[in-house]
Order: C-alpha cells, then sequence, then structure tokens
C-alpha cells in the first residue's frame, strides 16, 4: 500500500465534467500549470487558497488569523478526494 506521502495528483485529460466549485477550480488551475503535483503539498496549498479567499471575501479576520490555513485542509482533502477520476488523477 502507498503512503500518502508518495501519492502524486494529476490533471486528467479526458474527462467527463467541469469544475463546479471554487475549489476545483484552483486545482484544475495549479494542476493544469504544474502537471503533477504531490498529494501533500496539493493539499497545502489549496488549504492556502481558500483560506486567503475566506479572508478576502470579509470573513473574520481575527479568528482566521489564529487558525490559519489548517482550518482548511479537510475541505482540501474532501475536495481532492471528490474529483479523484473525474477531474483529476491520485495516484
Amino acid at each position: 500500500m502507498r503512503r500518502e506521502s508518495d501519492l502524486k495528483v494529476r490533471l486528467l485529460q479526458i474527462t467527463n465534467r467541469r469544475s463546479e466549485t471554487d475549489a476545483e477550480s484552483i486545482v484544475v488551475n495549479l494542476l493544469a500549470r504544474a502537471g503533477e503535483i504531490p498529494l501533500e503539498v496539493l493539499l497545502a496549498h489549496l488549504a492556502e487558497a481558500l483560506y486567503e479567499q475566506e479572508v478576502r471575501g470579509g470573513a473574520r479576520v481575527m479568528d482566521l488569523g489564529l487558525l490559519g490555513s489548517g482550518l482548511f485542509v479537510a475541505e482540501a482533502r474532501r475536495t481532492l478526494e471528490a474529483g479523484d477520476g473525474e477531474l483529476w488523477q491520485i495516484g
């Protein structure tokens, strides 16, 4: 069994759907530029992007500032798992 730290994510060339959420669009754009990204790195980048999006959207900066992007790791993981095999491939 492969460890999560060994997994990489790559954009699928043929897909049956477009990205539907901002989070999916962020992942698609990152993968389109980089090609293949280690899963752990992509999780961190997506969590950071979601955090920055919330701050720009007027979320309470004080609360988010204390928690940081770590608050968005679970959402980032759900997004990556949901798009696996449809928009990108984790493997």
